[in-house]
């Protein structure tokens, strides 16, 4: 992940100079990066969560781990931090392109436009991500190989993020007469198009439905917390 991350950020850095001072490009080149940054993190936070117990069961070092003095819930929040820990980089190269891209396209208005846009891109970050690693985080507690938690958590994870914007393309071929206000809302229901929101466009809808994912992920961290011994087989 690191490794991903000094990459993608010697890229910037090298085409940084003159598409900041071509702002017509820029608008393409930052949208790149930004839509394969977050695809980046969506797929390093699912395989790093859905390996998380189970690549532990493969090595047989689970067991090892349950017979500490280590309660059930320390292991899951101590998983949990460090999966987050592994993605801060690439969320701050991702995070960069945002505010690089908000910057230059404001105008004469440059820094309004990027402070106005920086409690989205957060707020994005700290609902959607969480929740994709609460997820995987589950599926792996549950399923006995790595293969197959990858796969609940990724069939998941592409269900939330296809369902909004297959609800919105019927709205829009049926021509029922849905407001562009409702389409917009349910947009930002999916973590992917919310996350371009965020860092590109900063909808208005933007700051009010990725929070709603919040207690969502909550709500499964702390009943995976109550729940992981037993789902692990612990006596």
């Amino acid at each position: 992940v690191v490794r991903l991350s000094l990459l993608l950020l010697t890229v910037t850095l090298l085409f940084l100079p003159g598409v900041v001072s071509r702002p017509n490009k820029l608008e393409v080149y930052v949208t790149i990066l930004t839509v394969l940054g977050v695809i980046a993190t969506g797929i390093t936070a699912m395989v790093v969560s859905s390996s998380a117990f189970t690549t532990e069961r493969e090595k047989h070092s689970l067991d090892v781990l349950l017979a500490s003095p280590v309660s059930g819930g320390a292991i899951v929040l101590a998983k949990f931090a460090g999966i987050l820990k592994t993605l801060v980089p690439i969320l701050a190269c991702v995070a960069a392109w945002g505010g690089i891209y908000l910057y230059c396209s404001s105008g004469n208005n440059r820094s309004h436009g990027y402070i106005e846009a920086v409690p989205n891109i957060v707020m994005t970050i700290v609902s959607v991500v969480p929740l994709i690693v609460t997820i995987g985080l589950y599926a792996s507690a549950k399923r006995r190989k790595t293969a197959s938690a990858l796969l609940q958590t990724f069939l998941i994870c592409l269900a939330w993020s296809l369902i909004s914007p297959l609800i919105v393309f019927i709205f829009e071929t049926r021509n029922w007469g849905v407001s562009s206000d409702i389409k917009e809302a349910l947009l930002n229901l999916s973590p992917i198009v919310a996350f371009f929101f965020a860092m590109v466009e900063a909808s208005d809808y933007n700051a009010y439905i990725p929070p709603l994912f919040i207690p969502v992920w909550l709500f499964l961290l702390f009943r995976l917390i109550r729940r992981f011994d037993r789902i692990v087989g612990r006596m």
